[in-house]
């Protein structure tokens, strides 16, 4: 009775692999219809793996299961297939970002927030990202969101928090966050093998609503606080030795990937600007 039907689609035996690999629930596979028809009918099999039900199975699976079955976008793609754009926080809660680590991150429904308020807040030096997160939590009160950026919480950073920000990044954008696998998506290695994830993961629809968005100009001062060591703010120099470095810090080709993304994204020199040592020489 724990078994599961596969859908009758073409996609029936890859799910088959991938069911099995998560562990934990049988998944038959009979060709007859007919026989599919009895084994439902007479309760021998419940459920059958619709993207609907894989949703909420992979929700309680977790990430951990959806990464050691190495099948993420495979599974992604699958449960998409039902879903049109307004229906797209369906995924919330489920372990299907296709990080560049190889993981599973999980996608979160994101609030809006009033883009003046956003505005406001980033004039004042707070980052994109952070600024976002602090009226969110706040409900939009502009003036609570300041006092909680004054003093944040310890997950106020992009990846932390019930918002946690999952970058895709594509060529030097990239380059900047490969020490931070688990936040970002390689958006070059989607283009090869899953152009169409690479369409939904950088569309309106997905980034309206969920916690994975494009690498953009105006988000650079939130990879700095990502990719650089937090006692560097704020110095007028660094030496550092890259190589004896644990965890790894960036080396000039980092550097040189900063400068080429933000030329390429046309971002304003004030947007780096913010008490960061980035001039190498």
């Amino acid at each position: 009775r724990n078994a599961v039907l596969p859908p009758d689609t073409d996609a029936a035996h890859s799910l088959s692999e991938v069911m099995t690999a998560l562990g934990g629930t049988c998944l038959v596979v009979p060709l007859d219809p007919k026989v599919r028809a009895a084994l439902l009918e007479s309760g021998a099999c419940r459920n059958v793996a619709t993207p609907a039900y894989m949703r909420i199975l992979l929700r309680v699976r977790g990430a951990d299961a959806v990464a050691k079955a190495g099948s993420t976008a495979f599974l992604l793609e699958y449960c998409l297939s039902d879903l049109s754009p307004g229906q797209y926080g369906e995924l919330n809660g489920c372990p299907l970002v296709p990080t560049a680590d190889g993981g599973a991150g999980v996608f979160r429904v994101v609030s809006p927030v009033d883009g003046g308020s956003l505005a406001r807040l980033s004039e004042m030096g707070f980052t994109r990202l952070r600024s976002a997160h602090a009226l969110r939590r706040c409900r939009g009160d502009e003036g609570a969101a300041v006092s909680y950026l004054a003093e944040p919480d310890a997950d106020d950073v992009p990846g932390g928090g019930t918002d946690s920000t999952i970058f895709l990044a594509r060529g030097d954008g990239r380059a900047l966050l490969r020490h931070a696998p688990a936040l970002h998506v390689d958006g070059d290695a989607l283009a090869t093998d899953h152009p169409a994830l690479l369409r939904f993961l950088g569309s309106d629809g997905c980034r309206s609503v969920l916690n994975v968005v494009p690498l953009s100009a105006e988000m650079l001062p939130d990879v700095l606080e990502v990719a650089l060591p937090a006692h560097w703010l704020g110095a007028s120099a660094i030496t550092h030795d890259v190589e004896a470095a644990s965890p790894p810090l960036p080396d000039a080709g980092w550097f040189r990937s900063l400068w080429r993304f933000a030329a390429a994204v046309d971002a304003e020199v004030s947007v780096l600007a913010n008490g960061w040592p980035l001039v190498p020489t």
